[in-house]
């Protein structure tokens, strides 16, 4: 009665640990191409939308704009974003982390050093063309939200 049972275990016990290595590869490969999609929406991207500031909380959100000439996965979770920072028109690397939603990815920043702008918190998702979030500098913070364009060719850089 127990080697029946044994025989009985051994294919059932084969079969869910088949099923659960299989399910593993093709949740891989579906994260593989989350990540590929995720970096072609956002290389040669410009961000344009509105921001609040919670220094002026009366005030309309004013109009934003980013320009990300590449995005490509890095290590350890983070992501390349070659980026124009603030008003000078320099392009610069920022290696920015990224978790993920199921699906949606999601800029976690934690006292991340910006240059030229200064340290920030933020979490900031992407869904669609749409990005929407919230950020905290030394002295303020708000809301973030917009929609993901083609950049122009000419998007602006100096290196």
């Amino acid at each position: 009665m127990k080697l029946r049972a044994v025989l009985l275990v051994l294919p059932i016990t084969a079969y869910l640990l088949s099923a659960a290595a299989t399910g593993r590869r093709d949740d891989d490969e579906e994260q593989e191409a989350r990540e590929e999609a995720f970096a072609e929406l956002l290389t040669g991207a410009r961000l344009t939308g509105w921001f609040s500031d919670d220094t002026r909380p009366d005030a309309p959100p004013a109009k934003d704009s980013y320009t990300i000439s590449r995005c490509e996965k890095a290590d350890g979770g983070k992501w390349l974003f070659e980026a124009v920072v603030g008003e000078t028109g320099l392009k610069v690397p920022l290696y920015v982390p990224i978790e993920w939603a199921g699906d949606t990815p999601v800029i976690t920043l934690d006292q991340f050093p910006v240059p030229q702008m200064g340290t920030f918190d933020a979490r900031v998702l992407f869904h669609g063309t749409s990005y929407a979030g919230t950020w905290r500098g030394d002295k303020h913070g708000g809301e973030m939200m917009g929609r993901i364009e083609r950049a122009p060719l000419d998007a602006g850089a100096k290196k």
